[in-house]
């Protein structure tokens, strides 16, 4: 009997640490370095459910069982839900740490460039160009895009996008418009734009934004006519430097008399906006020196040829 109780205790201690041998390497192998042997994308498609998820993951060797990552989960985390997505795993990520990664929707961001000064041609252009944008657009209306760096996931659709950098130029404007200097002779935000990039377009200096700004804000008050360059040039290329230029593909010469191409613009104003007007730190940029006339050492609003 002795013996008999003795074989079982010997057995029963054995269960426990084989049991704990297992819960202790189910747990390493959650939280330790895990199989993948150098960085790998995957994209979790909208609306996937974890197991989708783990699927993808095992295909791309980011975890080594797909049911195992499962049965981890379930046992060790709170099973939060996960976010949808393009994700960059780096090489031997835990299973514990890519989980953590969908959780948080650390997904792969990508960046878009807006220079200043572009042509709403050349906007539409670019955005047309990333790849991981879907849907399509109609070219923007000019001047309406702020010009700055954009983040961006894949999947996103390129009118939310365009949507964000337009909302970021009606803001920036509205802080600039209401903080513009008395007896502007400017009726809206609208004509500070347009006055803005025929200033750049005038001349690529900053230095000069300032005098350029004030020659026009002068010519206004007195009611004469702006005769500059840009006004002429643009009804021609719609802001590119040359027909079928990189980027401007949709923007064919034009010949036809517009009320922007002649001096017989008895307002003084152009129509339209020349290109896209941005903020810019530096003194004397284009839009602060037409908001401020001339007064430097703030943030202002520039466009780049």
């Amino acid at each position: 009997m002795k013996k008999l109780l003795w074989a079982a205790g010997a057995l029963i201690a054995i269960g426990v640490l084989a049991v704990a041998g297992y819960i202790g390497w189910f747990v390493h192998d959650f939280r330790g370095p895990g199989p993948l042997k150098a960085e790998t994308a995957v994209v979790v498609p909208p609306g996937s459910p974890l197991g989708v998820a783990a699927r993808e993951l095992a295909h791309a060797g980011v975890i080594a069982s797909r049911a195992r990552f499962l049965k981890q989960i379930r046992y060790l985390t709170d099973s939060a839900p996960i976010q949808a997505g393009e994700y960059r795993f780096p090489a031997h990520v835990s299973p514990a740490a890519a989980y953590a990664m969908l959780v948080n929707g650390e997904v792969v961001r990508y960046a878009l460039t807006i220079p200043e000064g572009w042509p709403a041609v050349k906007v539409h252009a670019r955005l047309l160009a990333a790849t991981e944008l879907t849907g399509e657009i109609a070219v923007p209306d000019e001047g309406s895009v702020l010009p700055d760096t954009y983040s961006y996931t894949r999947g996103e659709t390129r009118a939310a996008v365009l949507a964000r950098m337009q909302a970021a130029m009606r803001k920036t404007l509205a802080a600039l418009w209401s903080q513009r200097a008395p007896g502007l002779p400017l009726a809206s935000p609208q004509d500070a734009v347009v006055l803005a990039s025929i200033v750049e377009k005038e001349t690529g200096k900053p230095s000069e934004y300032a005098l350029v700004a004030g020659v026009y804000v002068n010519r206004l008050k007195r009611g004469m006519l702006l005769q500059a360059d840009p006004t002429v040039i643009y009804p021609i290329t719609r802001g590119c430097r040359s027909a079928g230029a990189s980027g401007c593909r949709s923007c064919a010469p034009s010949t036809a008399t517009t009320p922007m191409r002649a001096p017989a613009c008895r307002s003084g104003r152009s129509p339209t906006r020349t290109g896209s007007a941005g903020r810019h730190p530096e003194a004397g940029a284009d839009a602060g020196a037409v908001f401020r006339r001339g007064r430097q050492r703030r943030p202002c609003v520039r466009s780049d040829p």
